[in-house]
């Protein structure tokens, strides 16, 4: 089993969470991300997939960043991931045991890639 080292954790991940905020004004609720925490990763495989869609005929490129750090129960699918300026979607997270030292999990965007 690898060990995790610092110096393989290049990559800086903030990682947010939804919270509702109240409109004082207007008395509505709003849902917003507010960052939650850092964490320093090491990045293991870039996806790029492209999308098409039957019906509309629309492309669309899928971003997918497969990322590892240090082992942490912090991470779960309910959170957002803001990574070299774009903003993923946390799908799969990984070894959530602690059987490793280290855990990875999967980000996703969406982009539209035009014609």
């Amino acid at each position: 089993m690898k060990r995790a080292k610092a110096s393989d954790m290049r990559h800086k991940v903030m990682i947010l969470e939804q919270v509702n905020v109240l409109d004082r004004q207007t008395g509505a609720i709003a849902q917003k991300w507010r960052k939650s925490f850092y964490v320093w990763c090491r990045e293991v495989t870039i996806f790029r997939e492209q999308l098409e869609q039957v019906v509309s005929g629309a492309e669309s490129l899928r971003d997918r960043l497969e990322m590892e750090c240090r082992y942490t129960r912090k991470i779960n699918s309910k959170q957002r991931a803001l990574y070299d300026g774009k903003f993923y979607r946390i799908s799969i997270v990984g070894d959530t045991s602690g059987a490793s030292d280290r855990v990875r999990f999967l980000m996703e965007a969406l982009e539209d890639g035009g014609a």
